[in-house]
């Protein structure tokens, strides 16, 4: 299995973006589904089963309205576990072939700390079990 540490390039931070009806605002939507179908298109390179990252802590707007959101795209039918081991977190979905579904879950789940904006960070840590672990069965891009 391919496993990918942190795919920089095909990971899409949406954090604490406020939500219309259950989705982020219409165009960046609609962008980053065209950016994860054309990153399907290429031969390999950004496709893998399996993944491991987190989001750095973001700002959470007062009053709520504040969200990760996972962009997944495959060639084909495939189910993906989307899980938080420490958080006891875990949701399975199925892809749409070459199109792109959207898993939100909230700051607190995917996030391995939060903090107060005007708050330093915490000394340079491991958290265990705080990183996102996604598996598929076929190749995706997240």
């Amino acid at each position: 299995m391919t496993r990918r540490i942190l795919l920089v390039a095909s990971v899409i931070l949406t954090a604490s973006l406020p939500l219309w009806s259950g989705s982020t605002h219409p165009e960046t939507t609609d962008e980053i589904r065209a950016k994860l179908v054309s990153l399907l298109a290429r031969d390999g390179g950004a496709a893998g089963t399996e993944f491991y990252f987190s989001f750095p802590p973001c700002y959470e707007l007062p009053g709520g309205g504040n969200a990760l959101a996972l962009y997944i795209a495959s060639a084909t039918r495939t189910r993906v576990l989307i899980e938080v081991e420490g958080r006891g977190f875990q949701t399975i979905r199925f892809t749409i072939p070459n199109d792109v579904i959207e898993v939100v879950i909230a700051p607190g789940t995917g996030q391995a700390y939060t903090k107060a904006p005007q708050a330093a960070p915490p000394p340079d840590q491991v958290w265990p079990g705080a990183g996102l672990h996604i598996k598929a069965n076929a190749p995706i891009v997240v």
